[in-house]
């Protein structure tokens, strides 16, 4: 059988970030930080599709693809999870399914501090761990940039 990999696309709102260009995401409503700095990935080797075990190291970042078949949802940002600050699980019990972590499955189940809805987590037993970040709920800023 042959391993799921993504293609990788390194595209913002402003068009092709640099491969070694560090960039963090923001929420787009309210502005505060929500990842650590990251880089794009630009060595498809370091990604596992284990169940149980993150997706991406930490650091990095890739946009999924729709050719992707673990991402379910293209032109969406990946991180590792271990890259998230300033958010918090989702108030809503029904975003929180899963039986060791978070499926996923149910819609976005994780939000910035100030309560708006920024990702989906995929934490549980069964697939790789990471967090899906859509676009419009983020603006992404190159690390020299104020956010």
């Amino acid at each position: 059988m042959q391993e799921a990999r993504p293609v990788l696309k390194t595209l913002d709102r402003r068009g092709p970030l640099p491969r070694l260009q560090k960039v963090f995401l923001s929420c787009s409503r309210c502005k505060i930080r929500i990842t650590k700095s990251v880089r794009a990935l630009d060595d498809p080797s370091v990604i596992s599709i284990a169940d149980g075990k993150p997706y991406l190291p930490s650091g990095l970042f890739l946009v999924s693809q729709s050719e992707d078949e673990i991402i379910h949802q293209p032109g969406e940002y990946i991180l590792n999870l271990a890259d998230l600050q300033n958010t918090k699980r989702h108030s809503n019990r029904s975003r929180l399914r899963g039986c060791c972590g978070l499926d996923g499955c149910n819609g976005p189940n994780i939000v910035c501090i100030n309560g708006h809805e920024v990702g989906t987590e995929r934490s549980d037993c069964w697939m790789p761990h990471f967090i899906a970040i859509s676009p419009s709920a983020v603006t992404a800023s190159h690390e020299h940039e104020i956010a």
